[in-house]
């Protein structure tokens, strides 16, 4: 996957927002930061990290459940009880990934699935609080890559 999005990095990407329109189809609808945040406060939703199990365990949103998404398994979704009328908030770096396993959530027949706007790099640059692998918060964050770790604006990206 690698391989095939850098050629298109080189074109460059300013904002996570041209990013999102040339790599995305909405196919998935976005939730915005605050409505997410919200949904996180009160527990009124599930979230699920789309990103690499190595990104997962340097910082993730309090209480998600890592599903990847190369490595996506069905089978983790029966391991956290998750109900297909769940409202489901998949997430990645920027919205990216998250898109795709939204799209696997939906064909499994998930149906109230939301794509987080901006993904983990936004909601770590507003100042919401990340926990590591043991659930502590912390101001570490996994890049992904420094193509993409443009995106953060605060802190040392770590890879």
């Amino acid at each position: 996957m690698v391989f095939l999005l850098s050629p298109l990095l080189l074109t460059g990407q300013n904002t996570i927002d041209e990013a999102l329109s040339r790599y995305n189809s909405g196919s998935v609808p976005y939730v915005d930061q605050q409505t997410a945040y919200a949904w996180q406060s009160d527990n009124s939703a599930v979230f699920l990290d789309s990103r690499s199990r190595d990104e997962f365990e340097v910082s993730h949103l309090k209480n998600a459940h890592f599903v990847g998404d190369e490595e996506f398994n069905p089978e983790v979704l029966e391991q956290i009880n998750l109900d297909p009328s769940s409202k489901i908030v998949v997430y990645c770096s920027i919205g990216v990934r998250s898109e795709r396993v939204g799209e696997k959530l939906k064909k499994l027949g998930y149906q109230n699935i939301y794509n987080l706007y901006g993904g983990l790099f936004q909601w770590y640059n507003s100042g919401k609080s990340l926990v590591d692998a043991q659930e502590k918060i912390t101001q570490a964050i996994h890049g992904y890559d420094k193509h993409w770790a443009k995106f953060i604006n605060r802190g040392t990206p770590e890879y």
